[in-house]
């Protein structure tokens, strides 16, 4: 499992015009990709869900999902990212394969 930073592109899917460039950690062993509320919320985009997740510690933590665009390394693409509450982690965790494809999103 390794982590980088890569820089996506995010966007609402219903209005194209509210999006964020945003330099985000790269996971290949990340399920989800997380980005913070913060950088959510200006884009106006729906929350589609809400799931649990497990911590590294051990205890559930639920969270919403919400429908964006992300482009990054060439890649373009709709996705549901876990809406998070960013304390000192930092604004975004993208999750990707190995192979360089994006997978779903990231835990926070």
């Amino acid at each position: 499992m390794a982590s980088f930073t890569v820089k996506l592109k995010v966007w609402n899917p219903v209005d194209p015009s509210r999006f964020a460039e945003i330099e985000a950690w790269a996971d290949t062993g990340a399920a989800y990709s997380w980005i913070s509320k913060a950088r959510l919320e200006p884009l106006g985009v729906q929350k589609v869900r809400r799931l649990q997740f497990r911590t590294i510690e051990g205890h559930t933590v639920e969270r919403d999902l919400a429908a964006v665009f992300l482009s990054a390394e060439g890649y373009t693409g709709g996705d549901n990212v876990v809406v998070a509450g960013f304390r000192s982690f930092g604004s975004a965790q993208f999750g990707v394969f190995g192979t360089g494809r994006r997978s779903r999103a990231q835990k926070n």
